[in-house]
C-alpha cells in the first residue's frame, strides 16, 4: 500500500517490482479535497501484478490496519473482467494521393471516461486530428502545394485496417498543457503499433503525474513569469474527472501543439525515403544484437498492457 506523492506511477511500480509483491495499491494523499478520491495513472509496462488506485480514506484505513499488531490484516484482490462488444470501431479517412502501402497514420482516441466529458482527454487531441485533416485537404486542392508521396490516414482510436502498410503512427493525446519531452509507456492508444514493429511518436501534454519545480520554472520561461502553473500538483487536475470541460482548455497551448503536429506531418510527408529514415537497417541490426539474449515483450490485447513471456 503506497501513498500517491511526487513519484510517478511508473516509478512506483518499478520500485515495487524489486520486492516481489503480489499487488500494488496506490491511495491518494488527501492534501486537497480533489485528492481524496482515487487518482488515475499508468504503471510501467513491465508490471506483472495488479495495480489499483484507492481513495485517501480507504488507503489510510488499510495502513492503520496493517500497523495494528493486535490484528492480522490481509488484503484480497479479486479482478473480474468482461469484454463488451464495441458498436463502433475506428473512424478513419485517408488522402486519395500517396502510396497506400506507405502510410502515415495520425491517431487520437474519441472515447472518454464516465466521470467527465473528456474535453482535454481526448477532445483536444481529436480536434488537432481534425484540424490537420481539413487543412491538408484544403492545401492538396491547390496546384502550388504538391501532394505527399505517402498516403496519410487520420483515425479516431488509431486502429487501422492493415498495420503492415503503416510507416509511422503519430498519436495526439491531450493537447492542452505546457509541454516537455516525456517517456512512452505501453499505452493502449498505440501499443498495437509498437508490437507490430511500427515507429510511433506524438504529443501528450498532461495526465495525472505531478509537476516538478524544475518543470514549473521551465514553463515560466516558455510562457512568461507566473504562467507555468503550480509545482507539486498534477499536470491536469481534471484528468479523468468531471471538471474536464471547455474551461480546462488552454487555447494558446492547444494552438502551439497543433502547429507542432502540423510541422511533424509536413516534415515526414516531404521526406524522400521515409522508410529508410525511420528504419535504418544498420541501427536496427545493432539493436537486435543487443537484445538477442534479453527477454521479449508480448502485447496482450485483452488486458492492454505488456507482459513478459
Amino acid at each position: 500500500v503506497v501513498k500517491h506523492g511526487i513519484c510517478k506511477y511508473t516509478e512506483k511500480s518499478l520500485l515495487t517490482t524489486k520486492y516481489g509483491v503480489a499487488g500494488l495499491l496506490i491511495y491518494n494523499d488527501g492534501s486537497t479535497p480533489e485528492r481524496y478520491p482515487p487518482a488515475s495513472g499508468r504503471v510501467h509496462p513491465d508490471t506483472t501484478f495488479p495495480a489499483l488506485s484507492l481513495s485517501y480514506q480507504t488507503g489510510t484505513n488499510l495502513v492503520n490496519a496493517a500497523g495494528n499488531l493486535i490484528t492480522n490484516a490481509c488484503i484480497r484482490i479479486i479482478i473480474s473482467t468482461t469484454k463488451f462488444p464495441s458498436p463502433v470501431g475506428s473512424i478513419c479517412a485517408h488522402t486519395v494521393a500517396g502510396d497506400a502501402t506507405q502510410t502515415i497514420v495520425i491517431g487520437s482516441h474519441s472515447n472518454s471516461v464516465p466521470a467527465g466529458s473528456g474535453i482535454n482527454d481526448d477532445g483536444s487531441g481529436s480536434a488537432t486530428n481534425l484540424i490537420l485533416a481539413t487543412n491538408l485537404a484544403r492545401l492538396f486542392q491547390s496546384s502550388s502545394y504538391p501532394p505527399y508521396k505517402y498516403r496519410v490516414e487520420f483515425c479516431y482510436t488509431t486502429e487501422g485496417e492493415r498495420l503492415s502498410d503503416y510507416l509511422v503512427n503519430l498519436n495526439y493525446d491531450m493537447q492542452n498543457l505546457p509541454y516537455n519531452i516525456s517517456e512512452l509507456g505501453g499505452g493502449s492508444d498505440y501499443a498495437s503499433f509498437l508490437t507490430a514493429g511500427i515507429v510511433i511518436s506524438g504529443l501528450n501534454a498532461g495526465v495525472s503525474d505531478v509537476k516538478t519545480k524544475e518543470e514549473r520554472d521551465y514553463y515560466d520561461q516558455m510562457f512568461g513569469q507566473g504562467k507555468g502553473g503550480i509545482a507539486g500538483v498534477t499536470y491536469d487536475h481534471c484528468y479523468h474527472d468531471f471538471c474536464d470541460s471547455l474551461a480546462n482548455i488552454n487555447p494558446l497551448v492547444h494552438y502551439k501543439l497543433t502547429q507542432a503536429a502540423a510541422y511533424v506531418l509536413e516534415y515526414l510527408g516531404r521526406h524522400d525515403d521515409l522508410r529508410l529514415y525511420l528504419y535504418p537497417q544498420s541501427e536496427i541490426q545493432q539493436l537486435e544484437r543487443l537484445l538477442l539474449h534479453k527477454s521479449t515483450r508480448k502485447y496482450n490485447a485483452q488486458t492492454e498492457f505488456y507482459k513478459k513471456n
